[in-house]
């Protein structure tokens, strides 16, 4: 009996002990294991939200009919790969001071296209990759010195930042043909923050803050290559919030 309770009272000595180990931890020293501590408590803010034009993907455009920010790509024939890479087809405006520390971005692609093998032989590689992006914009980053880490470049004002898409890269048969119609939406975990501009792109407080303080642009883009895609269209919406 008193062996069972020294054990008991063993037990609970360790659990204090490891109990106490974690209350001495500093605010500081959690909010760092938060993942984004610079938004941590803030109120969320709506933005606003932006669509892209249409992109279609025709083996012509011809009589095609364009709204200003629409595209229309042309089709490679056979197993050629059609790549596109489209910049500001939408676009959206921060006044200064929208947001303290975090762009939320809410993206809802929209996409249809259709493989298709009209040879005799199969397809090892029939693809469609489509990728939305948007172009920050800000006066903080047109100082020549800031260079970008990505493209070894300076940042001229402006930063590239692609979002989730879609890639199927697939084989057809012989006169196969198959069409995926897909509209989803996807929260950013990241988003454009304060975390994401000073880890992946080397910006200093300083930068980011004059950022954030002041009038941003986001400029809608969407890149992608297709082989094997007889016709598409695409576009995607986003909603925005803020901190």
């Amino acid at each position: 009996m008193r062996a069972k309770s020294l054990l008991l009272t063993g037990l609970t000595g360790v659990l204090l002990a490891l109990q106490g180990s974690a209350f001495a931890q500093t605010r500081q020293e959690l909010l760092q294991q938060l993942g984004d501590p610079d938004s941590f408590g803030h109120n969320a803010k709506y933005m606003g939200l932006v669509s892209s034009g249409l992109v279609l993907l025709r083996p012509s455009c011809e009589g095609e009919e364009l709204g200003p920010d629409d595209r229309c790509i042309v089709l490679n024939p056979g197993n050629e790969l059609t790549e596109f890479n489209l910049p500001d087809i939408g676009r959206i405006t921060f006044p200064a001071g929208s947001t303290v520390s975090l762009i939320y971005t809410i993206i809802s692609p929209n996409l249809n296209y259709q493989f298709l093998n009209a040879g005799g032989a199969p397809v090892p590689n029939a693809r469609f990759a489509f990728a939305p992006y948007f172009t920050l914009e800000s006066d903080a980053l047109a100082d020549p010195a800031l260079i970008n880490p990505v493209t070894g470049a300076p940042f001229g004002g402006r930063l590239d930042l692609t979002f989730a898409g879609r890639t199927v890269d697939r084989s057809l048969a012989a006169g196969e043909r198959a069409r995926e119609a897909l509209n989803y939406t996807r929260a950013g975990i990241g988003g454009i923050s304060t975390a994401v501009l000073r880890e992946n792109y080397g910006l200093s407080a300083q930068v980011i803050g004059r950022i954030f303080r002041g009038q941003i642009t986001l400029r809608v883009g969407m890149r992608g290559n297709v082989r094997q895609v007889s016709d598409a269209f695409l576009f995607f919406s986003s909603r925005f919030m803020g901190d």
